[in-house]
């Protein structure tokens, strides 16, 4: 694609290096080369598998395989259900949670669908339960058959707004993710079209959205609990600075792990963004399931 004003301007505000800011701009210009994805087992990993596996990085849980080109998503051994494909890059985000602990948690995906932030969080902590939840009704579908298919027993569907369950769930949850709507910078880098993800009403606009969101998750956070935060997009108006305001307007939150950003010359995957929070302990409230009304 052609370097575009304003993806000219942000690499100028990423990147102080001018080096490191051509090899930004460059992995735009090249979009088909990011093509780094993982496996996500979801059941007992096979002795013999039908391809090759890529030397592991040091972010890579031992549920997790860095895979090639090969057509994983075509063998008899996905639609069984034994994995979830994904990018690099959401496992890097993700990876986040192999830091800490949770015994039998209670877990809400708040924008979940395709589902593989959840899937990743169920493998890492066999939940007592966990809620994938789309506002998108028409990305439930999609949702709903990649959850069945990976086996996921203890996890329901649903299709509320975040408010919902901060009015109807509060502090319920010991792990809330958010896998914020953005602008969608890095999809550029996967070869899909993408008008206006730099611009800078859209990025304003996600960034208003993506407060709302974060704020009706905190109030769905148990005291003790966390609140994961991520983007598959890099402006600091919906990443960084979200994370800003959330710690500001809301009260009783601390930083877990820092703000980190993935780029694509990093050869990671297209892209990413995590921050890790934790609500201060205190009393919490029990979970009425009968309100959440699984589908």
């Amino acid at each position: 694609m052609a370097v575009n004003r304003y993806l000219q301007k942000l690499a100028e505000r990423l990147f102080s290096d001018s080096e490191e800011r051509a090899r930004f701009l460059s992995a735009f210009e090249s979009p088909n080369e990011q093509n780094d994805r993982a496996l996500i087992w979801t059941k007992e990993r096979p002795a013999t598998l039908p391809y090759p596996i890529l030397p592991p990085l040091p972010f890579q849980p031992d549920f997790v395989d860095r895979i090639g080109e090969e057509p994983w998503g075509k063998h008899q051994l996905h639609a069984e259900g034994y994995y979830y494909i994904c990018d690099l890059s959401s496992i890097f985000c993700s990876s986040v949670l192999n830091t800490i602990e949770l015994e039998n948690p209670l877990i809400l995906d708040l924008c979940s669908a395709p589902g593989g932030k959840g899937i990743y969080a169920w493998r890492r902590f066999a939940p007592e339960f966990i809620i994938f939840n789309e506002t998108v009704k028409t990305r439930v579908g999609m949702l709903r058959s990649n959850v069945r298919r990976c086996g996921v027993t203890t996890g329901g569907i649903t299709s509320s707004d975040p408010s919902f369950f901060a009015a109807e769930t509060p502090s319920a949850f010991d792990l809330v993710i958010v896998d914020a709507p953005c602008s969608g910078q890095s999809i550029l880098l996967k070869g899909e079209k993408n008008p206006g993800a730099f611009h800078p009403v859209n990025v304003k606009r996600n960034a208003q959205r993506q407060k709302r969101i974060l704020g009706n998750a905190g109030a769905a956070v148990a005291p003790g609990g966390y609140l994961l935060y991520m983007t598959c997009t890099f402006s600091p108006e919906e990443n960084g600075d979200v994370v800003d305001w959330f710690l500001k307007k809301v009260p009783g939150f601390q930083v877990v792990s820092p703000g980190e950003q993935l780029y694509p010359q990093q050869g990671f995957g297209v892209g990413g963004f995590r921050a890790l929070l934790r609500r201060n302990e205190g009393s919490r409230e029990a979970l009425d399931q009968s309100k959440l009304f699984l589908c």
